[in-house]
């Protein structure tokens, strides 16, 4: 048996970043060029580690390496939700990464739990401690199909009631620290019933001679080669067993650049070893970082991984490392010391959890060192005091609908997982109801679940971790209480709300440009609360101006149209209609009535109301009802009268413009007013460059540098020119290739203007396009000459296109059996001759095999 064993576990993790009204990621500018910071991370980090490349000396792609088969790994429920829809390739790779692992470790999977949305364990309440855990396992079980053997724990923040509640669940192992282990002893040493001396003995048959006395290891200095079991008890089932990882190596990887190269990383792994133990027992190297260290700390970090994971698998003879999970070395070498640990401690605060609670001066820098964190305790007070009003409020109010709210808490999470089903939904209330509940029950029933889901996502651990509460994380932590107050507050005995503004207003935050807390509330959180009556005015924004997609971004709830009148003037646009909101979390929907006016530029105005209120509107299916009711021609000279007689028509609604729209739902808008101006420009430019374009490119041809003016016609003739040519791809035909290249030419439209972007964009869609067709086409040498085609004549005219994507492609082609048996050699040439345009080590040149054929006759 081996004597080295090797153990790098990422911890792969980003915060619930969802709109709690709508359940969508709304854009975050800092994240650019990508549109939120999941997306980010995910194209630097995530996907790289998914198909990582194996380089050869001269820095071409040997072959891609899905790291996730070698690493042990945990990735966060709430990112693996977003990924699962944003990222499907990706996502099926880690999920497929667990199971072709737990095939070659017998049967261990690398794969880990998490506590649900990563909170802060020591500081979180009993029944929430329970819920995160129970909840992590069911997420756990639904994607990997499996039982988890163990479970990451937020920050790796622990005491002995949050292990307790982990084995009690059936976990076996977590992962520490080394500065969280206290003391140690051999497990022969611990005093045990006489019934349990003789396991006690066999399992720590090689430990060292029995001696009570602890050994103090605080400090770090607990040798993590090793795995210890921690007990609570003196119950046969009172302990769980932890691995304190390796803290130096582990530093040098996420802060110390050891990702720059593959080898050094080797180096320091060996280190790491040490010396043989005395009684030869094995050798553990177990290394614990954030998973985003392999690509987006670090960039090409991946790659230095995918190195070694390469080289350990190709190691021949010697004292090989051999590489593991925790689940198989635990089965091979269970624990044959105890160990105690630190409570409420973790491994990103020397002050043990105090930096999600206090000003314990553990920060990110922010401020240049001159910024405080005072701000963390009362956040962190008015959150708990809202905790304990949800908690209390729930148990009083869902006891009168459910058998054991508590228990059905803990199940809640099979209904977020269905993605709120309908028959989910249907199983949840069959199971837990307390006698018939009729449709309103069941409504308040779901307010309640949502709002104690959103009570256990305020708590999220980021939004204490950095520098100022105007950060993004402690903001999105607000607008979770603040949708958590939202469905609890009429089943409540206070104001929520009131209640935890007298926290805030003790803040002074550090960006000055907000004096208080308070407004922080005010000007950050409050204003993204979706009311139903202003999810229906983004509706009736999107059917007055005829732009869909005002509503691309909601996820929830569903926009069901009822009657809708419109009536157009002269410079104005009206509309009268209905919309049904039906909110798959909640069950069921409410009506609304809207009344919309457009008078161009960005003067919208919109009512909201609901049919019961006073008004006409249930008339108004008709044009000419309408037209009478609001007794104008319609006219942009008649805008203000036409409001007026809408305002009195709808006396009691709600009144939106342009401002009260989401700033994506806006932007969107705002493109789509714009587009018919953008389209009349290209028509216009087109025709201005078809009548002059021997004058404008007689001057480019003189060297004279291009005009603003002239980069602009070049850019727009050029991208319509690309789209032109590319357009044959969407409908299986040829592409000109000759066209493509004299437009990509120096001489050419988009050769002109240098427009990576419009080819980057275009480019991306020909290729997916391509290699798709591919994959069922019967007659692929047209598609693959294209596909080289179209790569040489970006290559020869030097545009830097991201071609990452389509390596992935061509790479699954080149090991798909079914797809390679169908080429014929001219065609196995083609492939070749794209992997080395695409940067692979070359192809052998194609041989002609033959076969027998289904006939008896040979083929090739």
């Amino acid at each position: 048996m081996a004597n080295r064993y090797l153990i790098i576990h990422g911890h792969f993790y980003q915060p619930p970043r969802e709109n709690p009204w709508i359940l969508a990621i709304e854009p975050q500018d800092s994240a650019a060029p990508f549109e939120n910071w999941n997306a980010r991370i995910n194209r630097e980090c995530y996907a790289p580690n998914a198909r990582s490349r194996l380089l050869t000396a001269e820095g071409e792609i040997k072959k891609l390496i899905n790291n996730y088969q070698y690493l042990s790994f945990n990735f966060g429920p709430t990112l693996l939700s977003w990924m699962e829809t944003a990222d499907p390739d990706t996502y099926a790779r880690i999920v497929e990464a667990d199971r072709a692992a737990a095939h070659k470790r017998d049967g261990h999977g690398p794969a880990l739990a998490q506590v649900y949305n990563h909170i802060i364990m020591p500081l979180a309440t009993e029944r929430d401690k329970r819920t995160q855990v129970r909840w992590g396992i069911a997420d756990f079980k639904r994607r990997y199909g499996r039982q988890p053997e163990g479970m990451w724990l937020a920050e790796t923040a622990v005491d002995l009631a949050t292990l307790q509640v982990m084995a009690e669940e059936g976990l076996k192992f977590t992962v520490l620290s080394q500065g969280q282990a206290g003391a140690v002893r051999p497990l022969a040493a611990r005093p045990v019933k006489s019934a349990g001396r003789a396991a006690a003995k066999k399992t720590a048959k090689s430990a060292p001679p029995v001696n009570e006395e602890w050994l103090d290891v605080s400090g770090g200095r607990v040798d993590p080669r090793e795995p210890y079991r921690v007990f609570w008890g003196t119950g046969p089932k009172d302990y769980i067993d932890v691995f304190f990882y390796d803290g130096p190596v582990s530093r040098s990887i996420a802060f110390e650049n050891l990702l720059s190269d593959g080898r050094s990383l080797l180096s320091r792994v060996e280190q790491a070893f040490g010396q043989p133990k005395e009684d030869g027992s094995p050798r553990l190297v177990n290394l614990a970082t954030d998973g985003e260290s392999y690509g987006h700390h670090f960039q090409f970090g991946d790659m230095a991984l995918a190195w070694l994971f390469n080289h350990l698998e190709e190691q021949k003879g010697g004292d090989p490392i051999v590489l593991t999970n925790y689940g198989q070395y635990l089965a091979l070498f269970p624990p044959v010391k105890e160990a105690r640990i630190i409570d409420a401690t973790s491994w990103s605060c020397a002050h043990g959890v105090e930096r999600w609670r206090s000003d314990c001066g553990c920060n990110t820098g922010g401020g240049r060192g001159q910024w405080n964190q005072q701000w963390r305790e009362p956040l962190r007070n008015g959150l708990d005091w809202l905790g304990g009003q949800l908690a209390e409020t729930f148990e009083r109010e869902a006891g009168r609908f459910l058998a054991d709210p508590w228990a059905a808490r803990d199940d809640y999470i099979q209904v977020v997982i269905a993605d709120y089903s309908d028959e989910a939904r249907a199983d949840f209330i069959r199971k837990h109801q307390l006698g018939e509940l009729d449709a309103d029950d069941r409504r308040s029933v779901f307010k309640l679940m949502e709002s104690q889901l959103m009570s256990l996502y305020m708590f999220t651990s980021c939004a204490w971790f950095f520098d100022d509460i105007s950060g993004l994380e402690p903001v999105q932590n607000l607008r979770y209480a603040l949708r958590a107050m939202e469905l609890a507050q009429p089943y409540t005995r206070c104001d929520l709300v009131e209640g935890l503004l007298k926290y805030l207003s003790l803040i002074v935050p550090n960006e000055t440009e907000y004096p208080g807390g308070l407004d922080i509330w005010r000007r950050l959180v409050t204003p993204d609360s979706l009311s139903g009556r202003a999810l229906a005015a983004h509706w009736a924004a999107a059917e007055l101006l005829e732009a869909p997609e005002v509503l691309s971004l909601f996820s929830t709830p569903n926009f069901n149209t009822g009657q809708v009148t419109r009536l157009s003037g002269e410079g104005l646009e009206v509309m009268a209609g209905s919309v049904e909101l039906f909110d798959r979390r909640l069950g069921g929907g409410v009506t609304y009535q809207c009344l919309g006016i457009y008078s161009g530029g960005t003067h919208l105005a919109i009512l909201v109301g609901e049919p019961e209120e006073p008004g006409v509107l249930a008339d108004w299916t008709d044009e000419k009802v309408l037209q009478t009711a609001l007794g104008e021609e319609l006219s942009a000279l008649s805008t203000l009268s036409i409001w007026d007689s809408m305002v009195r028509l709808m006396p009691l609604a709600s009144r939106f413009v342009m401002d009260d729209l989401l700033p994506h739902s806006r932007a969107n808008l705002l493109s789509a007013m714009v587009s018919d101006v953008y389209d009349e420009i290209k028509n216009h430019t087109r025709d201005l460059f078809h009548l002059n374009q021997h004058l404008l490119m007689m001057h480019r041809s003189s060297g004279s540098p291009l005009s603003w003016v002239e980069r602009f016609i070049f850019r727009v003739m050029g991208e319509a020119e690309l789209k032109r040519i590319l357009a044959p791809a969407g409908c299986g035909k040829p592409v000109n290739m000759v066209s493509l290249a004299n437009v990509l030419n120096k001489r050419g439209l988009v050769g002109i203007a240098k427009d990576e972007p419009t080819l980057g964009e275009l480019s991306a869609g020909f290729f997916d396009r391509s290699f798709r067709e591919l994959e069922t086409s019967t007659a692929p040498k047209r598609i693959l000459g294209e596909i080289a085609s179209f790569i040489k004549i970006v290559k020869e005219e030097d545009f830097q296109l991201d071609l990452w994507k389509s390596q992935n492609q061509w790479y699954d082609l080149l090991n798909d059996p079914a797809f390679m048996s169908r080429l014929a050699i001219d065609e196995m040439e083609a492939m070749r001759e794209i992997g080395d345009l695409l940067g692979f080590a070359g192809m052998k040149k194609p041989q002609l095999v033959l076969v027998p054929s289904a006939e008896g006759e040979r083929s090739k």
